[in-house]
């Protein structure tokens, strides 16, 4: 089942306002030029969608809506 762009699920939200994600305390990101074959033209609430998905899976942490931290801080 494929999870649809989800305008109140604070990841997506966060992806659609700035294309990525940004930790909060170390400013490492992640964002579309980390993502192989991104087409944010014809899909780009896909694209909110699986940069959420890869993220979360690889250790980012939700701290509070628009931050968030990367893997390494969040041990």
């Amino acid at each position: 089942m494929e999870i649809e762009f989800d305008d109140k699920n604070p990841w997506h939200t966060n992806v659609h306002l700035v294309f990525g994600f940004q930790c909060v305390s170390c400013e490492t990101t992640l964002g579309v030029e980390d993502i192989d074959g991104v087409d944010l033209d014809n899909d780009f609430l896909g694209f909110c969608v699986n940069i959420s998905k890869i993220a979360q899976e690889s250790g980012w942490q939700f701290v509070t809506d628009f931050s968030f931290k990367c893997p390494k801080c969040s041990k």
